[in-house]
């Protein structure tokens, strides 16, 4: 019976050509897919079907190899534990949901193998963007023309996706890809893409304000703030002053804009906006927060979970069966912590180790993304998004100065 081999590589060099084969471009039409679900959440997609074929193709390009880069030997680690544990609680309770997270990681993981394989090719990466891109695009077309799915009285709008947080997720994913796709690329290539940032920015904020995402409006938030701070300490010029004022603006607007449209929180019916009601629900949580404690806010995401059972901090409870827990039946609602409670503390290293691989030297340009992508991370789970692996692979890519702060200007044209 023969067997796959597996070719473990090296950090290698860029590769010199830019010619695109089959497989990128089924990784493209998968990533242009993605956002279209057509079954129940958790299910099979049209795009997985996709992306397993160019899977497929990938590995016949390179005549049966699988090619694993060093660089992901501690997520290997991972992935093999995570298969351990959640092997070892599914005997236990004979529970299907724990096999399905592990076909989720799976398949994570399989999506980081080709897409690095993938960054040494920059018109993929190119590609990649102008596709981040367009699924943006083709989300404000179907909000246009009505034909998306909106829930809770038809407030929050969820676009193609089956829930508003995956689809808030999906767009604020993709402004990010963006965001680092174009910075690499200009430093490459030399050429700005400012316009296609700020498009693709203020469309993901629409989305998030669409959607009702309060974690999402975190990432948002965070990342406005931190890419702020980056340009007055890229460079002292005269727009200094100004972009104090402006914060200053924008700080009084939004908080006149909560004291006008200030919701009773016991009182939103159907002719609400989606803006009031993404208000409504800042001001839920703050009042959450008001009565109960943050107590009252981590049972909300189920985080109280793991206070409650620190023991499995030391092993792991495995990702699944989370009605054997008291308080709410679905999973802890923040990334990082429900990894660490889900596999325990050596798993948990080993990807933080991974983690830390990727993003050591990425570039100073990128401090934004990462921070906002941890930030909202801390509210909901991405554990199982395709897009949240990417983010952080893509932190690897090779600047030419990665230290170095992009001089940011605002010029006035005579």
């Amino acid at each position: 019976m023969s067997t796959m081999p597996i070719a473990i590589e090296n950090r290698r060099v860029e590769s010199t050509t830019n010619r695109l084969h089959i497989a990128h471009y089924l990784f493209l039409l998968y990533w242009m897919m993605k956002p279209f679900y057509f079954g129940p959440s958790g299910n099979m997609q049209l795009a997985d079907f996709i992306f397993v074929l160019a899977f497929v193709m990938w590995i016949f390009v390179h005549k049966g190899n699988v090619l694993v880069d060093r660089r992901e030997f501690p997520l290997a680690m991972f992935l093999l534990l995570v298969l351990v544990i959640n092997g070892i609680y599914f005997f236990i309770t004979f529970d299907n949901s724990f096999l399905l997270t592990s076909a989720y990681y799976t398949y994570c993981f399989m999506i980081v193998l080709v897409v690095r394989d993938f960054m040494q090719n920059k018109r993929f990466l190119r590609g990649l963007m102008w596709t981040s891109a367009f699924n943006l695009i083709i989300q404000m077309v179907v909000l246009l023309l009505g034909l998306g799915r909106f829930m809770w009285r038809g407030l929050r709008f969820m676009g193609t996706f089956n829930d508003p947080n995956q689809f808030a997720f999906s767009m604020f994913s993709s402004f990010l890809l963006v965001f680092i796709l174009s910075s690499y690329l200009k430093e490459e290539e030399k050429s700005r893409k400012k316009l296609l940032v700020l498009s693709a920015f203020l469309f993901a904020a629409y989305f998030i304000v669409q959607g009702g995402s309060t974690g999402m409006l975190l990432g948002v938030g965070a990342f406005t703030l931190v890419f702020m701070l980056t340009i007055i300490y890229s460079e002292r010029t005269p727009a200094f002053q100004f972009l104090k004022i402006l914060a200053i603006i924008t700080i009084v607007a939004i908080v006149a804009l909560i004291a006008v449209q200030g919701i009773n929180v016991a009182q939103v019916d159907g002719s609400a906006s989606s803006g009031s009601f993404l208000i409504f629900r800042l001001l839920q949580k703050i009042n959450l927060v008001e009565s109960g404690g943050l107590n009252s806010l981590f049972e909300d995401r189920a985080i109280n979970r793991i206070f409650d059972n620190p023991i499995y901090l030391i092993f792991g409870s495995g990702e699944g069966a989370h009605a054997r827990f008291p308080g709410p039946v679905y999973e802890v609602h923040s990334t990082f912590p429900g990894i660490f409670f889900y596999y325990g503390i050596i798993p948990f290293l080993i990807l933080c180790f991974w983690i830390y691989g990727n993003l050591k030297n990425a570039s100073r340009i990128l401090i934004p993304v990462y921070l906002a992508l941890l930030v909202e991370s801390l509210t909901l789970a991405h554990q199982r998004q395709p897009a949240f692996w990417m983010i952080i692979l893509l932190g690897s890519l090779p600047y030419a100065n990665p230290k170095k702060l992009r001089k940011y200007r605002m010029v006035v044209s005579p």
